[in-house]
């Protein structure tokens, strides 16, 4: 069982550390786009509504689809409680930027 938690923890740093990069690309954004970022967030279970938070082809769209992506991930490879632990982790940061 230590292996399964260990590779867990592993996975979680991981995961941490591409929310890390995804806050460092979302500073550049303005904060109309950042929110944005974080409604999508909340709306990510509904894939095509979070999308629409989006304008193409605008910078806000790369980070958005990027965030949505890593928390999609990591709900196929994580618990569900540290997946809402990335998804606050995320929040609070856009919060900060």
């Amino acid at each position: 069982m230590e292996t399964v938690l260990e590779t867990d923890d592993q996975t979680f740093s991981n995961y941490r550390a591409e929310i890390a990069r995804l806050l460092k690309r979302a500073a550049e954004l303005t904060p109309v786009d950042q929110d944005r970022i974080r409604m999508a967030v909340r709306l990510r279970h509904d894939p095509d509504e979070a999308r629409k938070m989006f304008p193409n082809g605008t910078p806000v769209q790369a980070v958005g689809y990027s965030a949505l992506g890593a928390l999609a991930a990591a709900d196929g490879e994580l618990l569900p409680d540290r997946v809402v632990e990335l998804e606050a982790l995320l929040e609070d940061g856009l919060a900060q930027v």
